[in-house]
């Protein structure tokens, strides 16, 4: 199974995974949708997971179902299946399908059939109303750091509840300028210490509650345009499954270092 992110290749500790790109087949029979990974553990089980937070198990048939109807398409799939279990081809493919319908059903997978993926959500045309404040937060670096904070950490919070995470984050990295400064030299923190002291300031007095997408997103922009390199990290942990989201900058992970708290997850996609 394929491992990687949106365009770098990841290395996941004891589990692989699919994505949409990655799953899309040359016929574009069949995909994940944007969003939603597929996650294999060492045991054979899987784990489809929509990144705006329904976690689905699958048993270790339904894995192999799925990930051969992702890599050769249900028809291949079934035939292949029928000869490793010494079953009827007819079955496999009632069996397949039943599973392909009820996960398409759930907004978990994408077919020809679904006039959606050609024409652009509501959602994912209106959130690039925000494009314009997060281009203005990064004006004049340093500056008003809380004042800005405070938006920033505004915008995520109203945007990830009215768009969902893809449509979020896809604004956000094209948004927020990069202004990456070779000169930056990641042994000086002062920098770094400001942005994630004023981070952790303005969640613990903000209205919303803030979560780890939230915080990562604030702290990816305002590091973006004060010229420090920086990306935002997704993680998961399988036992017991949960995710959990920061942003890094080098080997610095920012205004989320308490009790080694992303230690236990492991990086699966990450956003610079």
């Amino acid at each position: 199974m394929p491992r990687g992110n949106e365009g770098e290749p990841g290395e996941p500790r004891g589990f692989a995974f699919f994505h949409a790109a990655a799953s899309r087949l040359a016929d574009k029979s069949l995909r994940l949708r944007e969003g939603v990974l597929l996650i294999a553990a060492e045991d054979g089980s899987g784990r489809l997971v929509d990144l705006d937070g329904e976690v689905s198990a699958l048993s270790t048939t339904g894995m192999m179902m799925l990930e051969g109807a992702l890599r050769g398409g249900p028809d291949e799939a079934s035939q292949a299946l029928a000869k490793t279990f010494r079953a009827e081809v007819g079955q496999i493919r009632g069996d397949m399908a039943a599973l392909l319908a009820a996960l398409e059903c759930r907004r978990l997978l994408a077919t020809p059939r679904d006039g959606r993926l050609k024409v652009p959500s509501l959602a994912g045309v209106v959130c690039w109303l925000v494009a314009p404040f997060l281009s203005l937060c990064a004006c004049a670096p340093g500056r008003l750091l809380r004042t800005k904070a405070w938006i920033l950490l505004t915008l995520a919070c109203l945007s990830m509840r009215l768009f969902g995470w893809p449509n979020t984050v896809r604004v956000w990295r094209h948004a927020t300028p990069r202004r990456e400064d070779r000169r930056f030299d990641h042994s000086d923190g002062k920098l770094l210490d400001t942005i994630e002291a004023v981070v952790t300031g303005t969640i613990s007095s903000h209205p919303c509650a803030v979560s780890c997408k939230e915080r990562a997103l604030c702290c990816h922009a305002l590091a973006r345009a004060a010229g420090a390199p920086s990306k935002i990290v997704l993680g998961v942990d399988l036992v017991p499954f949960a995710m959990h989201c920061w942003c890094e900058c080098g080997s610095r992970i920012l205004a989320d270092r308490y009790d080694g708290n992303c230690d236990r997850f492991t990086p699966v996609i990450a956003y610079s």
